[in-house]
């Protein structure tokens, strides 16, 4: 869903489409509704199914590096100009605020703001389609059957 309408955004939105655009967005908000209760459910399933290969409940290394791993995927964000990028982007083809666009710079928001995003997130789904417990050794897991390992 959220792929779609950033896509449908740099696709169809233009000067006006307020509306158009507005219900993209929330097209596209729908999409990250999904970031609240998956990832615990998605490591509830690896604690699991790890305690059924190794014997071993291990809670509290999983739930220590998942408090960290945030922390640590900050850290490039914050040494890293990232953010400037798209600033020194929109500079270098003449971008001036609270002003008529040119041609390019439009085209580079629209780039930036639609076309971006959607990218990121189909190689999100790309790392996400190789998550290793499905719907058959997870039913397994839940009976206690212990299924050939998978990583």
């Amino acid at each position: 869903m959220g792929i779609s309408a950033q896509l449908l955004i740099f696709l169809l939105v233009g000067k006006g489409d307020t509306d158009r655009h507005l219900l993209l967005v929330g097209m596209a908000a729908t999409a990250f509704g999904a970031s609240g209760f998956l990832p615990p459910s998605m490591q509830a399933e690896v604690i699991d199914y790890d305690e059924l290969h190794t014997g071993r409940r291990r809670e509290a290394q999983y739930a220590g590096f998942w408090g960290i791993l945030p922390k640590l995927a900050a850290i490039p964000g914050a040494v890293l100009p990232i953010a400037l990028l798209p600033i020194a982007l929109l500079a270098s083809l003449g971008y001036v605020p609270n002003a008529p666009q040119r041609p390019e710079v439009s085209h580079a928001i629209r780039i930036l703001y639609g076309l971006g995003p959607a990218i990121a997130a189909v190689a999100s789904l790309a790392i996400v389609s190789r998550y290793p417990i499905n719907a058959k050794n997870h039913a397994a897991n839940s009976q206690g059957h212990r299924t050939p390992q998978v990583w």
